[in-house]
């Protein structure tokens, strides 16, 4: 479970002076219109039942502890739909859509859990006992980061971009003195990934009436930001058991076309096999790889925010480098067959195969390494591209400047880097 946030409604910023009249809050101000009561409880248990096997007696999700986790999560966008009914009916977001905003609220409930037996046969429940909130959240309630008063326009519009370019510096600094920034995050190594044109999207403006002694022309603009948005944008979210996607990471080209990327990461757990392009790790033939990928909430996502899809296959450091390059076209290939038949009636989706062939250590290099290292070089791994891409951009150039970029910002969200593979074969 992604950490608790400390303390959503200060953010301290370094006491920096733009202008002799322009400088960005060290205390930022919680909004008095947003302080809005809401049930911290529920008065009943929430619970969620599924059938955990078709009336074959196949089991539809690969082991126990991914159908336990599955029930779980949609026992949660369930208590998170009461939760929340107030702010999700109200709450604009420029960035977040509906079911985002669930995913990320599911981190901020806490609850019993126990395990039951369906009233239909071979259904399975999740009981979320005494859903709430966790205390202390201002999640929706929006936070000054600094007011600008000027009786020069030109001279405020100057002073306003700078203060938005000192915020975007601060959330990236990871410093003491933004540690209630960092507090509002999942994760602060995704937020380096994203570049300084999606962080400005996250910073508001909006007119504000100066102090009594102003000059009589001196006009004020606060700008502020949404705790919500700023744990979104570092957070992955998770579909399903299995899979989940990582924050958005834009690419512009030479002409500065926008690609837009997003990971989506397979449970580790289940790679390839050693040796292998037929069977998953945990999942066993390729061909029972397809079920993942139908997944409702899968098949959600990818229909509303992706145009393409990328199947990207490689082969560790073990075996002769011409069979492992082989080896790695054939299991993207395997990929995007389960891909397209996933999504046959999608016809609007483009699926790729992208081969990294064989990893580029030595014999000897390979040896020294644990089989749980071996296992992450040739794990099962998926790009989307969002629609929100212009049609015009190198899609594979984008894709190798954006999987540098993943891998360069976190080892954790890329484990595998392109450079130490022999190939980057892109294949449509």
């Amino acid at each position: 479970m992604p950490k608790i946030l400390i303390a959503l409604f200060l953010i301290l910023i370094p006491c920096q002076v733009l202008s002799q009249d322009t400088k960005l809050s060290e205390d930022a101000k919680l909004s008095e219109d947003t302080k809005l009561s809401e049930d911290t409880k529920l008065s009943e248990d929430v619970k969620y039942c599924e059938k955990i096997s078709d009336e074959s007696g196949q089991w539809r999700y690969p082991d126990e502890n991914a159908y336990y986790r599955e029930l779980t999560l949609q026992a949660e966008r369930l208590a998170v739909r009461k939760l929340f009914k107030e702010k999700l009916s109200n709450f604009k977001s420029s960035s977040l859509d509906n079911d985002m905003l669930i995913d990320v609220l599911k981190n901020f409930i806490e609850y019993e859990k126990v395990t039951d037996r369906g009233e239909q046969d071979r259904d399975f429940c999740v009981i979320l006992k005494n859903p709430q909130k966790k205390k202390n959240l201002n999640l929706f309630s929006h936070i000054e980061i600094g007011k600008i008063c000027n009786f020069n326009p030109d001279k405020m519009k100057q002073q306003i971009k700078k203060m938005r370019k000192v915020f975007i510096a601060d959330i990236r600094k990871k410093s003491e003195s933004s540690t209630s920034i960092l507090s509002m995050m999942e994760n602060p190594d995704h937020i380096n990934m994203k570049t300084d044109e999606q962080l400005q999207e996250l910073i508001y403006e909006k007119a504000n009436d100066p102090s009594p002694d102003s000059i009589k022309e001196t006009s004020c603009t606060s700008l502020y930001i949404y705790p919500v948005e700023i744990y979104a944008a570092s957070s992955k979210r998770e579909l399903s058991s299995i899979i989940s996607v990582m924050p958005a990471i834009e690419i512009r080209d030479n002409k500065k076309n926008k690609t837009e990327f997003q990971l989506v990461a397979i449970e580790k757990d289940y790679h390839w096999i050693r040796g292998s392009e037929e069977k998953i790790y945990g999942i066993g033939n390729i061909e029972n790889f397809t079920t993942p990928f139908l997944n409702k909430n899968f098949q959600h996502f990818v229909n509303s925010n992706f145009k393409d899809i990328i199947c990207i296959g490689m082969s560790s450091c073990e075996g002769d480098l011409g069979e492992e390059n082989r080896r790695g076209k054939i299991r993207s290939e395997k990929l995007k067959q389960r891909l397209q038949e996933a999504f046959s009636n999608n016809s609007d989706l483009n699926i790729y195969g992208l081969n990294l062939g064989k990893q580029k250590f030595t014999k000897e290099e390979c040896y020294e390494l644990s089989d749980e290292t071996r296992d992450s070089q040739r794990i099962v791994m998926l790009v989307g591209v969002t629609k929100r891409s212009d049609p015009e951009t190198q899609l594979d150039q984008a894709l190798k400047k954006a999987m540098k970029r993943m891998s360069d910002s976190q080892k954790n969200l890329l484990p595998i880097d392109p450079k130490d593979y022999h190939l980057f074969e892109f294949t449509k």
